[in-house]
């Protein structure tokens, strides 16, 4: 454990040095290049020297070992992802599952220090909030889909930016090591656009029928995932933390929605995938592993919240909220680190191959 919060604080006091817009070719440019360069050397390292982290962790080594024989098969992944591990052992040999680890550490540290450089008004925060969040610690666990997470993540600056081609062709690229990410290209395209009054009745409406015709739209998922009926993910367990603080959320973006979304592109795109984010954890607890797809809606707050921070007028406002929201992340993040002894997600405590004889 304080190993993790120890790299929290490093790598969160590191990100300190670094200033938003400034002009390339200066000193400042340079350093933030220099610092986000270290930030990215620092959580790479902790991710790829990993050892037994995680509940998948020996599962992915076995499966491994099924595509080094050929029996690819019998294997639940995506092709591309199998393709990259069958390269990887065809380089290095076929128990090279180290180096395998490491190699999609380095995508996916990669994507999230890239999607926090090119999109966060305040780089810090944005970084401090990703590894309270536990996204980042958690991509130690669920290796494919943190890859696909990590790009969707990246890839929201193409939406915005209305950059189409580029955002369809690196969904598809993410899709092809997870294939859930595909969701995020209509939904990404739905929160780009400002919503009116008659698309929140529809939008209310919609989240009401999941509500009441739960079984219907049971029967749809399990057409196309029929593996997951009855499984273990299968269990219609609410996420209540990740509702209150999706609620949280859009209640500090409301207080100051004049000052800091309305006019704002950008932020409006954020605040309306929190919007449905929120929607999904409080509706969908009868899709199997509906969090995971509630991610890639509520992890644009880690751009929204400092951005809003940031514009609250009145210097004791932004002070006052500033804390409160970190000390609000920080009593999360003590709450995910506890949750890692669990057998089922097993994050803690944590080996490395760098101390094992």
């Amino acid at each position: 454990m304080l190993l993790y919060i120890g790299l929290t604080v490093m790598v969160t006091a590191m990100a300190l040095m670094i200033k938003e817009n400034c002009i390339k070719g200066t000193k400042q440019a340079a350093l933030n290049r220099l610092t986000a360069g270290f930030i990215f050397i620092a959580l790479f390292m902790v991710s790829a020297m990993r050892l037994a982290i995680g509940n998948d962790y020996w599962v992915y080594k076995l499966n491994f070992d099924e595509i080094a024989e050929g029996n690819v098969g019998i294997l639940a992944y995506e092709f591309g992802f199998n393709g990259i591990v069958a390269l990887m052992q065809f380089i290095f040999g076929k128990n090279c599952y180290l180096l395998i680890f490491a190699l999609f550490a380095f995508i996916t540290v990669f994507f999230f220090v890239k999607a926090i450089g090119k999109q966060s008004e305040w780089f810090a925060f944005s970084l401090f909030l990703l590894l309270a969040n536990g996204f980042y610690f958690s991509s130690l666990n669920s290796v494919r889909y943190y890859v696909a997470f990590a790009i969707a993540l990246y890839s929201m600056r193409y939406v915005i930016e209305k950059q189409h081609l580029k955002f369809i062709l690196t969904i598809i690229a993410a899709s092809l090591i997870h294939k859930t990410v595909l969701i995020v290209i209509p939904i990404y395209y739905l929160c780009r656009i400002r919503w009116r009054k008659e698309f929140l009745a529809l939008l209310s409406a919609f989240a009401l029928s999941l509500v009441l015709f739960k079984n219907f739209y049971r029967k749809i998922i399990f057409l196309f995932y029929p593996f997951y009926r009855g499984s273990a993910f299968d269990n219609n367990r609410v996420s209540y933390v990740n509702i209150a603080k999706a609620a949280a959320i859009i209640v500090l973006c409301i207080i100051f929605y004049k000052q800091c979304i309305k006019d704002d592109i950008k932020n409006t795109f954020y605040f309306n995938l929190n919007v449905l984010a929120l929607i999904v954890y409080a509706c969908c607890s009868f899709v199997p592993e509906y969090t995971r797809l509630g991610y890639y809606m509520s992890a644009s707050h880690i751009f929204l919240v400092p951005s809003v921070l940031k514009r609250i007028p009145g210097k004791r406002k932004r002070i006052f909220f500033s804390a409160v929201t970190v000390l609000c992340y920080a009593a999360y993040f003590a709450l995910f680190l506890r949750s890692c002894y669990d057998n089922n997600i097993r994050l803690l405590p944590y080996y490395s191959w760098l101390f094992m004889t």
